[in-house]
């Protein structure tokens, strides 16, 4: 029993590594307080006040996901993508990124306003964007992608490990019955 210690403790290691580990392209993260950002998926990404969703990129048409972000002592400035059909095939209606279009949102923390989308003359005259200052954009990224990374790779390394422990484990029987069989025999 005790021999299968240290491959179960290595299991239970790779199995914890799941509980922890957000997706590849699911997460969520704070950007001030209580305000959130979360992506659903490659076209959803949402800002969120708690439980209240404040700005939907997919409730208004042809706006696909925040590409940047920007947080201020008020407002927090989105810079979102655009959104258009595929049309892969006949009856394509699956939709993609449009790298092409660029579409912004101002959100008021204090009042929990939108205004948008504007486009980037309107951005930059806005009295909200005028007053911030500089703005820092950022990239929203996973905070969390080093356990996506580590999850999914003990799923890859999983059967390696078994596979060699169990051939360990085969060679040393193997070894102790030919030590027992080269042995000499007590005669009595």
């Amino acid at each position: 029993m005790a021999k299968l210690l240290p491959i179960s403790l290595i299991l239970v290691l790779f199995v914890a590594a799941q509980l922890f580990a957000q997706g590849w392209t699911d997460f969520e993260f704070t950007i001030d307080g209580d305000f959130e950002f979360v992506r659903c998926n490659s076209l959803q990404t949402l800002i969120m006040n708690g439980d209240t969703i404040l700005l939907d990129p997919t409730d208004y048409p042809s706006i696909g996901p925040i590409d940047k972000y920007a947080n201020s002592s008020r407002y927090i400035f989105t810079k979102n993508l655009g959104r258009k059909l595929r049309n892969s095939f006949d009856g394509d209606n699956f939709e993609e990124v449009d790298d092409a279009s660029l579409y912004f949102f101002i959100i008021d923390k204090k009042l929990e306003t939108i205004s948008g989308p504007l486009d980037q003359t309107q951005f930059n005259a806005h009295s909200a964007t005028v007053n911030a200052g500089p703005i820092r954009w950022k990239h929203p990224y996973n905070p969390l992608g080093f356990f996506c990374l580590f999850s999914c790779s003990t799923i890859i390394i999983s059967p390696f490990v078994l596979l060699f422990y169990s051939r360990y484990r085969r060679r040393r029987m193997l070894d102790s019955i030919r030590r027992r069989n080269d042995s000499p025999k007590n005669v009595g």
